[in-house]
């Protein structure tokens, strides 16, 4: 009687709830700052110009005072909340795969966001697209760029509750995953990481 015939074995690890970007979304978009279930303190953004602060102005951003969430199987970087006249309007995870498969995992992931989703943007290192009343956005940003790094010692990135020094994200890919309200006309810029 001839073996049976291997089974082959997945190059990527087996999906679960943390991959799939709807899961960032914590509470309702448009729910009141002051409703929270939980606690936050203030984020401080930096930017790279007086538009780029301009805009941001009439938002507030925010990081809860617990750890951030996991996204792809990792805990994030960031994790950013951000309101708009004191409504959840956008949220930002900044997160940093470890090993050399996190270009390909990127691809393999991008496909899956957008499964159920209309697609508005597909690359090698970006993927964008609207379900329902939400827009998306990832991407990732180059290693070894210290103004990428993520976390509080970064001018460019936010000052957050996750990885204090992000010390073990300096070397890797930041993927930087937004999403937010459909309705949201006030879109600012991507926070630097």
């Amino acid at each position: 009687m001839p073996a049976p015939a291997a089974v082959p074995q997945s190059a990527s690890r087996p999906r679960d709830a943390s991959d799939d970007w709807r899961s960032l979304v914590i509470v309702p978009f448009g729910s009141a700052l002051k409703d929270l279930p939980f606690r936050v303190h203030d984020v401080l953004l930096f930017h790279e110009s007086q538009a780029e602060a301009a805009a941001a102005d009439e938002r507030d951003c925010f990081s809860r005072d617990a750890p951030p969430p996991k996204f792809i199987g990792v805990i994030a970087d960031d994790f950013v909340l951000c309101f708009h006249r004191d409504r959840l309007a956008r949220i930002e995870v900044a997160v940093s795969p470890a090993g050399t498969a996190a270009e390909d995992s990127f691809e393999r992931l991008c496909d899956h966001w957008l499964s159920g989703a209309e697609t508005i943007l597909r690359s090698p290192a970006r993927c964008e697209g609207r379900a329902a009343d939400m827009l998306f956005s990832a991407e990732i940003e180059a290693a070894g760029d210290p103004m990428n790094a993520g976390g509080p010692m970064n001018a460019g990135g936010p000052v957050s509750a996750g990885n204090p020094m992000n010390a073990n994200t300096a070397a890797r890919p930041v993927w930087v995953v937004v999403v937010r309200d459909a309705a949201d006309r006030g879109e600012p810029e991507r926070v630097k990481h």
